[in-house]
């Protein structure tokens, strides 16, 4: 099971990144809007996509899946949607607990908006567009780096690797 979510990242108020990214009319910063995509067992990122803040998630979730996804639903409603209607293959008991590792994937990315980041007043660094979109993918790097160690250290049976929480990951890295 996968989960996409999507965040935004404050960027130094620049003429470059405020003419390639915008933000928030009333926002003191531009932003850099992204998706991620991943897994929501292990956490693994798949995939990410991110553009201008006046992109909406919605588009840029249909960038990010593609022909791929033409089956799937993108909403903005936090929902289980699927298209197993065979009961033998997807007993009706089993899909609530779907919908709870669902919230899996939102904690996992989660981790990218606010544990790596760091709080809300952290910025990217970068003053020019081709530098933020390094920046971007180098903190995806770094949190898939990030997961495999923690995946790797918590693989015990006692403790599996999507009980650990990002802050655990960051003062173990």
């Amino acid at each position: 099971m996968t989960a996409i979510d999507g965040f935004t990242l404050d960027l130094p108020d620049s003429p470059a990144n405020r003419t390639e990214f915008g933000g928030p009319t009333d926002g003191a910063f531009p932003q850099v809007r992204c998706v991620a995509h991943a897994e929501v067992g292990t956490r693994a990122l798949i995939d990410a996509a991110f553009g201008p803040y006046s992109v909406g998630e919605q588009t840029l979730t249909r960038d990010l899946i593609g022909d791929d996804g033409a089956q799937q639903t993108v909403s903005e409603l936090f929902c289980l949607a699927t298209t197993m209607l065979d009961p033998t293959a997807a007993p009706m008991e089993e899909i609530p607990a779907l919908y709870r590792q669902r919230w899996e994937g939102e904690t996992a990315i989660g981790a990218i908006k606010t544990t790596l980041r760091g709080d809300i007043t952290v910025r990217l660094r970068s003053h020019q567009p081709d530098g933020v979109r390094q920046e971007v993918w180098a903190l995806l790097c770094v949190y898939q780096a990030l997961c495999e160690l923690i995946a790797d250290a918590a693989a015990t049976p006692t403790r599996p690797s999507n009980t650990t929480s990002a802050e655990h990951w960051r003062t173990t890295a």
